[in-house]
């Protein structure tokens, strides 16, 4: 029975021929993500707001186990009644770790009370109280930079190192003068 040799060498080549590939792909497609992120985001920040009536607000133990501070309101844009329980910007916003951070935000908005609400103009149903300073995109950028970077800097060093062994070569190669 013939043992099977295995070229390690060749595998471990293979391997960061793959990871190179992958490197600039993975930091386009994280700067991609990241600028349709913090577009998505600045967009939303712009909506104008409108005067809201909050319909019902309670804390409630989310399944992630946070604490969750809901807010159910009202609004009127072009004699259309909207509702909305959109507190943050992205869903799971305001999930707090202590309840009693919950409960702060709540009693800051009892039945009845009026808030101001961002809403989309082109669709009005789509609409939020608060938004938290969200880094995502921003990080997602940043990743994706990095990550070319460090593709760019691989391969400059790479090229350099193999433009130095052509000259060494070279150099073994040259006639030797005459002592």
């Amino acid at each position: 029975m013939r043992e099977k040799v295995i070229d390690y060498i060749a595998l471990e080549e293979r391997g960061w021929k793959i990871i190179f590939f992958l490197m600039p792909v993975a930091g386009l497609a994280l700067l991609w993500f990241g600028w349709q992120r913090t577009r998505a985001d600045n967009a939303r920040e712009n909506w104008p707001t409108i005067a809201a009536i909050v319909t019902e607000s309670r804390v409630e133990k989310a399944p992630e186990g946070c604490f969750a501070a809901r807010l159910h309101y009202r609004y009127f844009l072009n004699d259309t009644k909207y509702e909305s329980d959109r507190v943050g910007l992205r869903l799971g916003d305001y999930c707090f770790a202590a309840q009693r951070d919950a409960d702060d935000l709540i009693a800051a908005h009892p039945v009845a009370s009026e808030v101001k609400a961002r809403v989309n103009q082109d669709r009005p149903e789509e609409s939020y109280l608060y938004s938290q300073p969200d880094r995502t995109g921003i990080s997602l950028l940043a990743g994706g930079g990095l990550l070319l970077a460090l593709f760019i800097l691989t391969e400059i060093h790479h090229h350099t190192r193999h433009d130095e062994e052509d000259i060494d070569l070279h150099l073994e190669d040259a006639p030797k003068p005459p002592a």
